[in-house]
């Protein structure tokens, strides 16, 4: 006769069947996936990515159930809070394809999405940002404090609405997505170098321009273009 735990049971008193860790399977392009669940007000983010990034919180940044896309999603205040996750080679992009994507829920317009480099003048940024009342998202590489790539657009946003978010380069193809749609392209062969600074979620590599508002399925995919087409947005919350 077994024994079962309350916990180790379902609604229905049923013993709970765990998978084992040899079972579960990874997407192989995806280096970094941030959901952003847990308890409410937690200061623990995890990566549910086969890499199993440490990601460091710093100001005021937590997990919260008041808004999310899907479960919960981090809540940043646009006063220092950010994460960090350690330099790797997956964020080496060299030439090669990559995706990153990500869903948003803006208090205000303006804030870093996401940074990687050494410092502000070596580093690419997905930001967002408010000139003359105008609403805009960029990519922006820089080197040597020049720009060296732009790909940016004028988008028609509201507060306190989900926008899916997707930064996509194929070959020399640069794209940002907003809800599925193309909003900006660039054309651009250049080679991102291997940087060694943390990459930054929610702020400027050198702290400041914070996001404010909720984010949600950060996924950072390497060697692949997820998307080279309009695309219908996600509609449930990625496995792993």
């Amino acid at each position: 006769m077994s024994f079962w735990k309350q916990s180790d049971l379902d609604t229905r008193g049923r013993p709970v069947r765990y998978a084992r860790a040899s079972d579960i399977s990874f997407d192989p392009n995806t280096v970094l996936l941030c959901k952003f669940d847990g308890e409410n007000n937690s200061t623990v983010f995890k990566d549910s990515s086969k890499n199993n990034y440490t990601i460091t919180p710093f100001g005021d940044a937590k997990i919260s159930t008041a808004q999310a896309k899907f479960g919960q999603s981090a809540l940043f205040d646009g006063t220092g809070d950010y994460l960090t996750v350690p330099n790797s080679s997956s964020w080496a992009f060299g030439t090669g394809n990559f995706t990153i994507d990500l869903w948003a829920r803006f208090n205000s317009w303006g804030g870093t999405l996401l940074t990687h480099g050494i410092d502000g003048s070596d580093r690419w940024t997905f930001y967002t940002l408010t000139a003359g009342g105008t609403r805009l998202i960029y990519l922006q590489i820089f080197e040597d404090s020049g720009v060296v790539v732009d790909v940016n657009a004028i988008l028609s946003v509201d507060l306190g609405v989900w926008y899916h978010c997707a930064l996509v380069r194929n070959g020399t193809d640069w794209r940002i997505y907003q809800n599925g749609i193309s909003v900006a392209s660039a054309t651009s062969s250049y080679t991102i170098p291997a940087y060694t600074g943390d990459l930054t979620i929610a702020s400027h590599i050198t702290q400041v321009n914070y996001f404010n508002g909720y984010m949600d399925e950060l996924r950072i995919s390497k060697g692949i273009a997820r998307w080279t087409a309009d695309f219908t947005p996600p509609t449930k919350a990625y496995r792993n």
